[in-house]
């Protein structure tokens, strides 16, 4: 069952949105109950914000932004980030070198999910968001595109 961190001010956007890749709004997103006064997308549970997560990386890639480099430098604009450091970030968590061409696999899918939900809500936090939670956002994915990934079944 996904947690639900709507209310508990305590902790960072990122979870008391349950959007822990601190997505912003743009798409209407499946589980989304409505926007953060900070502009970002409210969840009902963190699965949902982890299907986000997972569909918006999934589709990145599909798309042609096939690096590390390429992903970050749209997910978090240098106009709002440190882009730089963030790529180096996600690099050294997943192994994947930054214009290393990305083979969209489940564990690929995993590693990139989790560099970017430890980036984004610090390692103080980011415990609190599982494998299994990473997991149950990404089976809550449109079978279109868990199709398209390689090795998924």
């Amino acid at each position: 069952m996904s947690k639900d961190y709507r209310g508990q001010n305590q902790y960072p956007p990122g979870i008391r949105n349950n959007n822990p890749g601190n997505l912003r709004p743009g798409d209407k997103w499946q589980g989304m109950t409505g926007v953060s006064p900070q502009n970002f997308v409210i969840f009902e549970d963190v699965a949902f914000g982890l299907r986000a997560l997972g569909t918006d990386i999934s589709n990145k890639v599909f798309r042609g932004l096939d690096t590390i480099a390429k992903i970050i430098e749209v997910y978090a604009p240098r106009m709002e980030n440190n882009t730089d450091a963030y790529i180096s970030a996600v690099t050294v968590m997943t192994g994947i070198g930054k214009d290393q061409k990305i083979v969209l696999s489940k564990e690929v899918l995993k590693k990139i999910m989790r560099a970017i939900v430890n980036h984004e809500i610090g390692a103080q936090y980011s415990g609190m968001i599982t494998d299994a939670d990473i997991d149950e956002g990404i089976s809550k994915m449109s079978s279109t595109i868990l199709l398209k990934i390689k090795s998924f079944l």
